[in-house]
């Protein structure tokens, strides 16, 4: 049965592109009628799929989504063993991907369902999920297997319409996609924000501007890519702000069209924010949690603080407890597995909230370390500042009960000892020196590997750093010789 209850509020202005071909709100309807007569005749309520950006992932979203389904999306990027999980777990009666001879220019405004493998998996198991589930998400978390979050209709869309009307003043025009829309941060506040708009929203194939799986950039094919579609707006994650900024700097591009570039999904320094600014590139920061159903802060170019995240956003209540951010509403159903009702979700951030209103965020709570001279340092706060580097793609920092703080680097490139060397001083010189980092070393691509010290949308794994560290820095207490 259709709902209608995220198109029946779309302005009949919006449309999709993918920079060949457009849709209209009518060929989107169309097409997710069409979806929805396939489901119905599969007589499945629950499904999996995994899509690049584009017509079909947008149109079979919102078609689960209105005809009260549960979605579970598959990011590209999971391993074989995450996917196995991922279908396992939610109890996704079908899998829903392009077969490898599906070419882009079958696609068109009418749902061809011959591109498609529709794989029914007949052992599936009945899991239960939370009455009301629309969406089950899999967050790949920094240890163990992903989580399944199951999110509802509500909460979706009540995030996506308080971007909106946040942000309806700055008469977004024109949205691109540039982050997976696997990715809930991109599927509520890219698509279904901008879409409530009425904006035009450019989803090309990620591969097409750059992007390959979870952390891989092309920056120059990247930054092309945007200066094609030239969007008022778009969201990216640290690293892509960095990217974009340090291409305005080399004078590669000037981004004059952009309105807004929202950043989150990881800590963003003043100086990176200052060195955009310095670009005129309208940067904002904001906050969110997939357990909350996304962005739940945001700085606006109406409300701005630079190094915090931003006021709360008008559906969300908070509240700090014990340095710690409680959210009461929006919350998650539940997980997978925990059935347990959720009234509240303790994010495990350490915050503070000024009498303006506006949250800082330090970091991870089960993180900070107590240096030998008993100063708190979040390492995510060092972190940032050391990824901040060109040099550096990766950092680790520790300090427990130690004189000196120390540095794990990841490379970006092959930088030289005394190139990085340079970077760990630059970055040092943004920090008090309780928190700079007195020595530092370098691991590889290998040492990652080896360790699984990435998670496969290319964060720390902290668990695996530390052991790195402890192997490098402690080998006669694991009876190692080097």
């Amino acid at each position: 049965m259709r709902k209608e209850i995220l198109l029946a509020h779309v302005p009949a202005r919006a449309c999709l592109s993918d920079g060949h071909d457009t849709w209209s709100l009518i060929d989107l309807k169309q097409a997710v009628t069409s979806w929805i007569n396939k489901l119905d005749e599969l007589d499945v309520s629950r499904v999996a799929f995994d899509l690049p950006n584009g017509f079909d992932w947008a149109a079979l979203d919102i078609a689960l989504l209105e005809s009260d389904r549960v979605a579970v999306p598959v990011p590209s990027f999971f391993s074989t063993a995450q996917r196995s999980h991922t279908l396992k777990a939610s109890g996704a009666e079908v899998m829903i991907s392009l077969l490898e001879s599906a070419s882009k220019a079958e696609a068109g405004k009418l749902v061809n369902f011959n591109r498609f493998n529709i794989e029914r998996r007949p052992d599936a198991e009945d899991v239960k999920l939370p009455a009301g589930t629309a969406l089950v998400t899999f967050t790949s978390g920094s240890t163990g297997q992903p989580k399944g979050v199951c999110l509802s209709a509500q909460t979706l869309l009540q995030t996506a319409n308080s971007l909106h009307q946040s942000l309806k003043d700055q008469a977004i025009q024109q949205h691109l996609c540039v982050l997976p829309l696997t990715l809930l941060l991109e599927n509520t506040a890219g698509l279904f924000a901008n879409l409530l708009n009425g904006s035009t929203i450019y989803l090309p194939d990620l591969a097409d501007i750059g992007v390959q799986g979870s952390s891989q950039v092309d920056v120059g094919q990247f930054v092309k890519g945007i200066e094609t579609f030239g969007p008022d707006s778009i969201i990216v994650v640290p690293a892509l702000l960095l990217a974009i900024t340090a291409s305005a700097e080399f004078g590669l591009v000037s981004f004059k069209h952009f309105k807004l570039v929202a950043v989150g999904g990881g800590r963003v320094t003043p100086e990176l924010l200052h060195r955009a600014a310095q670009q005129n590139i309208p940067v904002y920061e904001g906050y969110g949690l997939t357990e909350c159903g996304s962005v739940i802060t945001l700085n606006t170019p109406m409300a701005q603080k630079v190094g915090s995240v931003g006021r709360l956003l008008p559906h969300v209540e908070a509240s700090v407890e014990n340095e710690e951010l409680i959210v009461t509403r929006p919350r998650m159903l539940g997980v997978i597995g925990d059935l347990d009702t959720c009234t509240k979700v303790a994010t495990g951030d350490r915050v503070a909230i000024d009498v303006d209103g506006y949250l800082t965020v330090y970091g991870r709570l089960k993180n900070t370390f107590i240096t030998a001279y008993g100063r708190n340092v979040s390492p995510e706060w060092v972190e940032s500042e050391l990824q901040n580097e060109l040099c550096i793609s990766h950092a680790a920092v520790f300090g427990e009960a130690a004189e000196t703080n120390t540095a794990l680097l990841l490379p970006r490139g092959e930088p030289t000892d005394a190139e990085l060397d340079a970077a760990v001083s630059a970055a040092n010189q943004r920090l008090p020196d309780y928190a700079q980092i007195g020595t530092w070393h370098r691991v590889t691509a290998a040492d990652m590997h080896h360790y699984n010290g990435l998670t496969s949308n290319g964060r720390v794994r902290r668990q695996a750093w530390q052991e790195l560290f402890n192997f490098m820095t402690q080998p006669e207490q694991l009876g190692v010789s080097l």
